[in-house]
């Protein structure tokens, strides 16, 4: 029985001591893996940051880019007399271990902030606005880098500035008690009520020729609006005399052509007499031969006096002797 228990104890120690061992494994492991010890076993390369001003970054401290850490500071910064890539020519020389599977693009600023006024220093890289995945920094490469303002900075400011708000304070209470004394005086408060009552009056003077000027233009209006009417009237007149003296054209155009179509007749009727009075036809007969004229006389007389069934000729001494003399004649119309 007593052996039996002291094999059960023994057991029970022994899995007790493979579970602690087990556990304690466990925790090397992830404080190596995720402590700064791991850090020791990664492999990495070195860069070398000059900056102006590394208060506060100390050993160790981290390398972020983009909040991301992927690096550290390895060496605490050395007072750097000479530098080839900073403008003030000295400042401190920072080196940083990156590691290897990181690789940060060409044209990246270095830059030394803080996590609030007060928190850690750290270095932090960021990478250009524009970047093509080409080009990266190659081990080794020494860059230049800048500092963010600390709380002692912002201090040292704010004292300066301080300092300058009294000087401009004690400007403008000088200047003020020289306003004071050179224009606020008895005098000076006496012509500026002058003054003041000047412009009173000027500004009721204006208001009386502002009314005025008032009356003015609403008669000018009423003077304007007349002319108006009387343009338009006169554009109305303008426009039936235009109406008439159109029409008087067209009436005289009418007139030409009745005066060309009556000298056309006139020409007419003077080729028409003078044919008649100049040819041989009857008409020419009439006019020029007696006897005829005196045998046509006598033919109408007899159809007169018996008519057309019992016509006869009358005896010859019944005829009215004709006019001694020659025939009459006739004068020839006269042209145009």
């Amino acid at each position: 029985m007593s052996d039996r228990t002291a094999e059960n104890r023994e057991g029970l120690e022994l899995k007790v001591g493979i579970f602690v061992l087990t556990g304690l494994a466990a925790i090397a492991v992830m404080v190596v893996y995720f402590g700064a010890l791991g850090d020791t076993f990664r492999k990495s390369y070195l860069l070398t940051v000059e900056l102006p001003d590394a208060s506060g970054l100390l050993k160790d401290s981290e390398v972020l880019l983009a909040g991301a850490r992927i690096g550290k500071v390895s060496e605490s910064p050395k007072i750097l007399l000479k530098s080839k890539v900073l403008e003030a020519g000295s400042g401190v020389e920072v080196a940083l271990r990156i590691r290897e599977d990181i690789r940060i693009p060409a044209g990246s600023s270095f830059l030394v902030g803080s996590s609030g006024l007060l928190g850690d220093r750290f270095v932090a890289v960021r990478p250009p606005p524009e970047f093509d995945g080409a080009a990266f920094i190659e081990p080794g490469t020494r860059l230049a880098g800048t500092t963010e303002k600390s709380l002692q900075d912002l201090q040292r400011e704010g004292g300066e500035l301080i300092l300058e708000l009294r000087e401009a304070v004690s400007k403008i209470n000088s200047a003020v008690g020289r306003v004071e004394s050179e224009f606020l005086g008895n005098e000076t408060i006496g012509d500026l009520k002058q003054v003041f009552a000047n412009i009173k009056n000027t500004s009721e003077s204006f208001a009386e020729v502002s009314a005025k000027i008032t009356h003015l233009i609403d008669g000018a209006g009423e003077a304007i609006d007349k002319a108006s009417s009387a343009i338009e009237t006169v554009s109305g007149t303008l426009a039936k005399g235009g109406e008439t003296l159109e029409n008087a054209s067209k009436a005289s155009e009418e007139l030409r052509v009745g005066i060309a179509d009556a000298r056309r007749l006139v020409g007419s009727v003077q080729k028409a007499v003078d044919r008649g009075t100049e040819g041989d036809g009857l008409i020419s007969s009439l006019l020029n031969d007696r006897k005829l004229a005196s045998d046509l006389s006598a033919l109408v007389r007899n159809l007169k006096e018996h008519g057309l069934l019992f016509y006869r000729d009358a005896p010859e001494e019944s005829r009215t002797a004709p006019r001694e003399g020659p025939p009459p004649t006739r004068g020839r119309p006269t042209g145009r």
